[in-house]
């Protein structure tokens, strides 16, 4: 069973990873706009955090009717995930039909080779290989914390609200922050935005190592909070990604997106699974089991692990953010030369 459920997940991986990067890529042909990019970021956020919120309020009502029906609630969960996949391949196809490309800068020439696309795009473009950095430091924060988030609730159970509860709190507060921070990355910056969220992020992690917690109707909000400042960096993330394609195209003379969005997910991938890893051992050493009752010390150790770990990656980020080659004035200068 094991070596099927591990077989089945790297199909669907593989499968997701194939469609992941051409759908992501397009934010690089939509628009050659540092400010619409950003823009469409914050859009494509706003949608992916509601179609979680949706999921959260239609998952279980979805299963309980399958599971009436079959009288299995392994089929219902089958049955549930089929109009899953469905909903989401609809979506992309749509996506496919309707999205229109803009015609590149005159003389472009495109990398034919995906691999040396990704070697050529590290090795000659500075922006990239600081953007590799900040991405790894990121992951590595959004993977400590979203796998810790987990255990504190476990941990936390007889304070807090149900974990469907809990996560749909999550999205929704992410939901309603999206747009806020991206009207903001539009009128300062991102750079400037970035480092404001980061810091913020510090304040509430001090919070939760040295105030009370503040819970509201089962609700933890400093996670709530950590979560929506999140969405900062989330924008942030995928708004700067395409503007390395020009950054990279103007230093090589070649154009990769597929070698740029690759080499990303790459880092993303590898950094999300060493840390869980991390996590892993980290929460071993301190004899936390899923299926081990936690004592109130080792739920005073998870709290101060995801108030320190995530916020030490968060803060060092603001380093390279700092020293990226790149801005609003220097791609507009950038698609001016392609142009």
């Amino acid at each position: 069973k094991i070596i099927f459920l591990m077989i089945t997940c790297l199909i669907f991986r593989t499968s997701y990873t194939i469609v992941a990067i051409p759908y992501s890529a397009m934010a690089s042909r939509i628009t050659y706009s540092s400010v619409e990019r950003a823009e469409y970021s914050g859009a494509r956020m706003f949608f992916a955090f509601l179609a979680l919120v949706l999921v959260s309020m239609y998952l279980w009502p979805l299963v309980d009717y399958f599971t009436e029906s079959t009288g299995s609630e392994r089929y219902a969960f089958q049955y549930t995930g089929a109009i899953g996949g469905v909903v989401a391949t609809l979506a992309l196809w749509l996506c496919f039909f309707l999205t229109q490309e803009k015609p590149l800068p005159a003389k472009t020439v495109q990398s034919r080779h995906v691999w040396k696309g990704i070697l050529q795009n590290i090795k000659s473009n500075k922006a990239l290989r600081v953007l590799l950095i900040i991405i790894l430091l990121n992951t590595a924060a959004g993977s400590t914390l979203g796998i810790t988030l987990i255990f504190y609730f476990e941990a936390n159970a007889e304070k807090f609200a149900e974990k469907e509860v809990l996560f749909t709190a999550i999205a929704i507060a992410t939901l309603i922050a999206i747009p806020i921070w991206t009207y903001l990355i539009k009128i300062f910056g991102r750079k400037k935005i970035w480092i404001f969220a980061s810091l913020a992020h510090g304040l509430v992690a001090a919070h939760i190592v040295m105030g009370p917690d503040i819970i509201i109707q089962g609700i933890p909000l400093h996670i709530v909070l950590l979560m929506g400042i999140g969405g900062a960096h989330a924008v942030i993330f995928w708004a700067l990604i395409p503007d390395c394609v020009e950054f990279g195209q103007i230093e090589s003379g070649f154009r990769s997106e597929a070698g740029i969005y690759g080499s990303v997910l790459i880092a993303q991938k590898m950094t999300g699974g060493l840390m869980g890893l991390l996590v892993g051992f980290i929460l071993a050493s301190l004899g936390i089991s899923k299926n081990v009752n936690v004592t109130s010390a080792q739920a005073e150790s998870i709290s101060t692990f995801i108030a320190i770990c995530p916020t030490v990656f968060i803060l060092l980020s603001i380093i390279p953010i700092i020293v990226l080659p790149m801005n609003r004035k220097v791609h507009n200068q950038i698609i001016g030369q392609l142009q």
